[in-house]
């Protein structure tokens, strides 16, 4: 009998399962649309996420809602999940001069707040580890010559963010399920987005609601991170650079949604400067 392989999420790990495996398919699929004579970004975007959330499997399932489970049919669910983060965004990307997601992906969130009424004007950064995810951003930026988005590569373990420079208005920079993926955030990277601006806010969506002294609620599970190596840290953390008074806490609502019970998102907002 073969035992199962133990969960390391590694540099190798990460370049395996997105590197190679998920977001070079996102980009096929992207090309397809492209090849079939789409060009308008807002219909290649909803298309490549019908794919990839696979809303043709319409049978109800079971998720999380402010930490309570429910049933609800899954294109009700999935949707309304990317409608919450979508609106948190707006609202808090409004009249930021830049707007960075780390750990970007193949750059969907990044677009779709874009398109939905984040700051026309602001440069717009997606930070991302694959460059397959890289490359997919750079092919939905074609289609989109308003936009000023410029896809990085960007490594948790070895933040670098001197391409940024520094800049004169406020920065706002998230997350989405990408911390997750680092088992022990480093502080390294709060240290670094302190330095871009004076006035830095930000959002992150990752399930770390167990890592929440006291907090019982349905949604996420030491067990479960433990089992596939995700993230256990950044709860500590927060509270460590509040204490060294590097940022401030605003905002914390565990277990707020989620299609895994084990593994829902926490959102978690803080800020730094004046």
């Amino acid at each position: 009998m073969t035992l199962p392989t133990r969960v390391v999420r590694s540099a190798e790990w990460i370049e395996r399962e997105y590197g190679r495996q998920k977001w070079p398919a996102i980009l096929s699929r992207i090309d397809a649309e492209l090849t079939r004579g789409e060009t308008d970004l807002s219909r290649v975007l909803s298309a490549v996420k019908r794919w990839e959330i696979t809303l043709a499997d319409h049978r109800d399932t079971s998720v999380v809602v402010a930490g309570r489970a429910m049933h609800l049919p899954r294109s009700f669910a999935l949707h309304g999940g990317l409608g919450l983060i979508l609106e948190r965004l707006v609202a808090l990307a409004a009249g930021a001069e830049a707007v960075i997601e780390l750990g970007s992906g193949w750059g969907f969130n990044l677009f779709h707040l874009w398109l939905n009424g984040g700051p026309r004007a602001a440069r717009y950064f997606a930070l991302e580890y694959t460059e397959a995810g890289r490359q997919c951003t750079e092919r939905l930026a074609a289609l989109q010559r308003k936009l000023d988005i410029t896809a990085m590569p960007f490594d948790y373990y070895a933040v670098n963010l001197n391409q940024l420079g520094r800049f004169s208005g406020r920065v706002f920079v998230f997350s989405c399920f990408s911390i997750d993926q680092i088992p022990q955030l480093p502080s390294a990277i709060f240290l670094a987005l302190r330095k871009l601006a004076d006035r830095v806010d930000g959002l992150h969506f990752e399930p770390a609601g167990w890592q929440m002294e006291g907090h019982c609620g349905v949604g996420s599970s030491q067990g479960y991170a433990e089992k596939h190596d995700y993230n256990r840290n950044l709860w500590l953390l927060l509270n460590d650079l509040q204490d060294d008074g590097l940022l401030r806490i605003e905002a914390c609502c565990p277990n707020l949604f989620g299609q895994n019970p084990e593994n829902s998102a926490t959102m978690l907002c803080w800020s730094m400067g004046a």
